[in-house]
């Protein structure tokens, strides 16, 4: 993979996490999932490759329904429109992060690494660069 796919693969990354950590989560989806307030307890250190793999997996399978609810919501014309196509991708994404052996919590914890960990983020591009088809 040439380097400005890599880099476009990051920013994938990166935007993934703003999107689903920005949006609040509904109730019952946080009941099943709860959130807590420190995100940055996992170092690099801890991360297997596996939960890497995890992590990678999920992004790509997660990256269509993204473009997808990015593209619905710019069409939206209500705030309840949004709303729902927020909750719909919102359940959907932690349908596939479940799927592939991650909770909401440890998506964010990695996603908060990669965001701020240049060592990680290196280590998910390069699984990334493997995994992507």
């Amino acid at each position: 993979m040439n380097e400005m796919i890599r880099w476009t693969a990051i920013a994938t990354v990166a935007s993934l996490g703003v999107f689903i950590t920005d949006v609040q989560l509904p109730v019952a989806i946080a009941q099943d999932a709860p959130i807590s307030e420190d995100i940055g307890l996992v170092s690099s250190e801890q991360v297997n490759d596996e939960q890497v793999t995890q992590l990678v997996r999920s992004l790509l399978a997660i990256q269509p329904l993204l473009e997808e609810s990015t593209a619905q919501l710019q069409a939206a014309e209500t705030e309840e429109q949004r709303w729902e196509i927020e909750r719909s991708f919102i359940q959907l994404a932690t349908s596939i992060l479940e799927a592939r052996g991650l909770t909401v919590e440890q998506y964010r914890q990695l996603m908060a690494l990669a965001n701020n960990d240049e060592a990680f983020s290196d280590r998910v591009a390069s699984r990334l660069d493997e995994l992507q088809p």
